[in-house]
């Protein structure tokens, strides 16, 4: 207490998204994992990561992700747009096309939501 005042709450906002992604894999061990190259579809196959903010009615593009440059993982870090930054929000990494079962093997893994705590502003500081 300040002064015979209760302190401002926090309130803590999402900044950042981390994660890792790999698409597909470089390794002979396992030929399942791997996404055609050559195909001239190649460039379609790539992992959107998208955020809405009404429940999936509208997605937002926030980066996608072509397969040639993530055949290893890779730990990705992305600041997010200002409409992200609200309650409510939701995330997700989706592959639009692919050449069907058991092909084009991709993975997230150790996602991290990056939080900042801010002062909440009372109405008389609006």
């Amino acid at each position: 207490m300040v002064c015979g005042r209760d302190p401002l709450p926090l309130q803590t906002v999402p900044s950042d998204l981390m994660f890792v992604l790999q698409i597909g894999s470089t390794t002979i061990d396992n030929p399942s994992c791997s996404v055609n190259l050559t195909s001239p579809h190649t460039k379609n196959k790539a992992i959107l990561l998208q955020y809405t903010v009404n429940n999936g009615i509208d997605w937002h593009l926030i980066e996608s992700h072509d397969p040639v440059d993530y055949q290893r993982a890779q730990r990705l870090s992305y600041s997010l747009p200002t409409r992200a930054k609200g309650r409510a929000v939701r995330f997700r990494w989706w592959q639009p096309q692919h050449d069907g079962p058991e092909n084009d093997q991709w993975a997230i893994d150790n996602i991290q939501l990056v939080m900042l705590r801010s002062h909440m502003l009372n109405r008389y500081h609006q």
